[in-house]
């Protein structure tokens, strides 16, 4: 599965060759064919398998967001746990990305299941937190995602480049930059929607 993740986050669908993916794999074009029948239904199967990811991210998350406690400490760790997710499976969210690019939007039953339900649960409890507009606060939820996405696709060398870390700097410090960083800037937009009530 990751060489087919990696291929699809790569390269246009297209360019992808099932032929490829197995070599790459060491396997016969006979065997992936035995699983999957189409280079679509790998490509299918390789986004069910991540959104399954993410249900199982929001189930963590929920809980905290929910929870009480600080409402900015719970925003920052959310966010930061959310970037360091998409960091870890860097290949399948730009997978993922590359279906949204080519078609311009979200799989209309992922966004039921999955996307929808999720900025519904959080929407409600942080614009009461913060006595914001619930339609505010998805928006500003929607942003966040997008920023946190937009980090977690780049290579280690750009996020270096983005914070003016040399090169030989550890990975870890540059991502815990960035992980910061974008818990801070959700905050910083959420405070926004507040004031604009």
């Amino acid at each position: 599965m990751r060489a087919a993740e990696l291929a699809f986050s790569t390269r246009d669908f297209d360019a992808v060759s099932m032929r490829d993916i197995a070599r790459h794999v060491g396997i016969s074009v006979g065997t992936i064919h035995h699983y999957f029948e189409s280079k679509e239904r790998l490509l299918e199967y390789s986004l069910e398998r991540h959104y399954e990811r993410v249900a199982a991210l929001q189930n963590e998350l929920l809980p905290v967001v929910l929870g009480g406690g600080s409402a900015d400490a719970v925003i920052k760790h959310a966010v930061g746990r959310t970037f360091r997710f998409c960091w870890e499976h860097r290949n399948v969210v730009r997978m993922t990305m590359r279906s949204v690019l080519s078609t311009g939007d979200i799989n209309e039953r992922r966004r039921a299941h999955s996307d929808t339900p999720f900025f519904e649960a959080l929407a409600g409890p942080l614009s009461a937190l913060y006595e914001a507009d619930e339609a505010s606060m998805r928006l500003v939820i929607r942003s966040a995602m997008s920023m946190v996405v937009r980090y977690a696709i780049s290579s280690e060398r750009a996020l270096r480049a983005m914070v003016q870390h040399p090169d030989a700097t550890p990975l870890e410090e540059t991502l815990s930059v960035i992980a910061t960083h974008c818990g801070n800037a959700t905050l910083a937009m959420v405070r926004a929607e507040a004031k604009t009530r």
